[in-house]
């Protein structure tokens, strides 16, 4: 999803590079920045949380197009490629700290979910009161019980059919909700 919108915003960005110059461009991708994330932010259903994406993708594919172009043409001579050069280095090291982020979050979420999958809850909640407040623990245990006691019961369904019935399977799941 993120790449499409990129891809779109950055089509439409270069032509409102040269329509309406470069802060202007920079100016509308901030707005739809804003849009998405704000949408995002009051989503009530996944479909929100789409619609707010294609936004903030929008924005992503305008800012990645125009942001260097305006660097390097209000930049000085001498420095102007180590600035474009900083800003592509920013925006990847940026990404890199998020993969390692998710990366971390992720482990912690997936291993709980198997260990109880595994019949070994109390490994499970050891590793839930890690990063949940003493007052929090067993009502998080408890909704984990009960997610991976739903995924257990709908692993059938999803299974079967085409591929089509299977997204819609798994896009109904109550875990994925």
């Amino acid at each position: 999803m993120v790449v499409v919108g990129a891809i779109v915003g950055a089509a439409i960005g270069g032509w409102m590079n040269d329509s309406w110059g470069r802060r202007i461009s920079i100016l509308i991708a901030d707005v739809l920045f804003a849009i998405g994330v704000i949408v995002v932010g009051i989503a009530p259903s996944p479909a929100f949380i789409i619609l707010g994406r294609v936004f903030v993708d929008l924005g992503v594919g305008m800012a990645f197009i125009t942001a260097p172009l305006y660097i390097s043409e209000a930049s000085p001579t001498k420095i102007r490629g180590a600035l474009v050069s900083l800003n592509s280095l920013l925006i990847t090291g940026g990404q890199f700290i998020a993969y390692l982020i998710n990366l971390a979050f992720a482990h912690h979420i997936f291993l709980t979910s198997f260990l109880f999958n595994q019949d070994r809850k109390e490994e499970a909640a050891a590793i839930v009161k890690k990063p949940y407040p003493s007052h929090e623990i067993e009502a998080e245990v408890e909704a984990l019980r009960l997610s991976v006691k739903a995924e257990i019961a709908e692993e059938g369904s999803i299974g079967a059919g085409n591929i089509f019935t299977k997204i819609n399977n798994a896009w109904c799941n109550t875990v994925v909700h």
